[in-house]
């Protein structure tokens, strides 16, 4: 790791890391105990997205509105689901498209995220209404 890493990028970059499922600025910020700002946050979280230890992406959610999300870049690739109506996350596994890619276009693919959106089995029960 960079020497240059304040403690702040260490311990935000080590709760991406850690987490099995995408996460927002706003819940990392919670984990810190708000001990910094929020701006501060994304800041750091900016940082470590431009010299790819982390990836972020954007992700529209009906009732929460537009977030930026992040997964750590060591990951390789991501699949998850993301509920519309109780917004919990669900990793998904298997990837059977990035052969098919590399074949068809003649690429070598390194990283990728793919997210379903919907609703999840429980809200579904429920009757509700995504």
């Amino acid at each position: 790791m960079r020497n240059s890493f304040s403690p702040l990028r260490m311990e935000i970059l080590s709760i991406v890391q850690k987490s099995d499922i995408p996460i927002s600025a706003k819940c990392i910020h919670t984990g810190l105990k708000k001990r910094t700002a929020l701006s501060t946050v994304y800041r750091a979280l900016w940082y470590l997205e431009s010299i790819g230890e982390i990836d972020g992406y954007q992700l529209d959610c009906g009732p929460c509105g537009k977030d930026r999300y992040f997964v750590g870049s060591k990951l390789g690739h991501v699949h998850f689901f993301h509920c519309e109506t109780c917004h919990a996350f669900i990793p998904v596994s298997g990837c059977g498209m990035v052969s098919s890619i590399e074949k068809k276009y003649r690429v070598k693919v390194r990283r990728h995220v793919v997210y379903f959106t919907g609703e999840c089995g429980a809200c579904a029960g429920k009757g509700g209404t995504k």
